[in-house]
């Protein structure tokens, strides 16, 4: 399976609590490696199967975040 980086926008995180909470959820798909949110810039960075980009989004959105 090839792998692929992606960097999502999330509106709505404002401190390291909702940091937290994006993060435990995108490391909930499988296949999902090397999980980085930044606060700072709303980011969240991740390696993953092009296939599971959606299941990323919908975890990060289930916790209260809004994929932009």
């Amino acid at each position: 399976m090839i792998k692929e980086k992606f960097v999502l926008k999330v509106d709505g995180m404002m401190c390291e609590h909702c940091k937290a909470h994006v993060t435990d959820a995108i490391k909930s798909v499988d296949g999902v490696e090397e999980v980085k949110v930044d606060l700072k810039n709303k980011e969240a960075t991740f390696i993953a199967p092009k296939e599971k980009l959606e299941s990323a989004k919908k975890a990060i959105e289930e916790e209260g975040y809004k994929v932009l």
